[in-house]
């Protein structure tokens, strides 16, 4: 026995797109024609109200309807001032004046405070292998301003710190003997500004 296949939806929905756009063509040929002589017609038209018009344009027929141009009238009194208007945009700038002539010399200042620069010492001495901190102070009325070391051995010695002190009147250096065998002794200075 032969089985009978049914067509699928999708195969329905096909078939009805096809004779939708076939048919749709056959009503667009029928349809041109029928526009072809509506424009006929409107051209038809048209040339026939240029033969009435006499072969002129609307334009020239509106001057012709149009009488001769009247005689000038007297003129108007003048009207109120209008507001002001916005200021212009400026102008460049001007060329460079000349140089002046040199003032006169002004007089002479107060003499300033004399100032001299001293350095002030203090010994100093590290065993091997040891570190300390030294101080060394200016006299009153003197400022610190830089301060450093010396030594005569053949340690090795180095300042891992050197700061003024607190009051501005010394030099403060942390000084560190990096030999294991071999002490150092030499001097701290302190700059000082009289």
């Amino acid at each position: 026995m032969m089985h009978r296949r049914h067509m699928s939806p999708a195969l329905v929905v096909a078939l009805i797109a096809l004779f939708v756009s076939l048919g749709g063509t056959a009503v667009a040929a029928g349809v041109v024609p029928l526009a072809k002589r509506a424009l006929t017609a409107d051209k038809a038209k048209q040339a026939d109200n240029a033969k009435r018009l006499g072969g002129r344009t609307a334009a020239q027929i509106a001057a012709q309807v149009r009488g001769a141009q009247g005689e000038q009238g007297a003129q108007g009194p003048t009207g109120p001032a209008g507001p002001k208007g916005d200021a212009g945009p400026g102008g460049p700038a001007g060329a460079e004046g000349s140089k002046g002539d040199t003032g006169d010399t002004g007089p002479q200042g107060p003499a300033g405070p004399s100032m001299s620069v001293v350095v002030r010492t203090a010994p100093f001495s590290l065993v091997a292998d040891d570190a300390e901190l030294f101080t060394v102070q200016c006299e009153a009325g003197e400022k610190a301003i830089s301060g450093g070391f010396t030594y005569l051995s053949n340690a090795l010695v180095l300042a891992s710190d050197t700061v003024p002190t607190e009051n501005g009147e010394g030099w403060e250096l942390f000084l560190v003997n990096l030999s294991d065998t071999i002490d150092a002794s030499g001097t701290v200075q302190a700059v000082c500004l009289a």
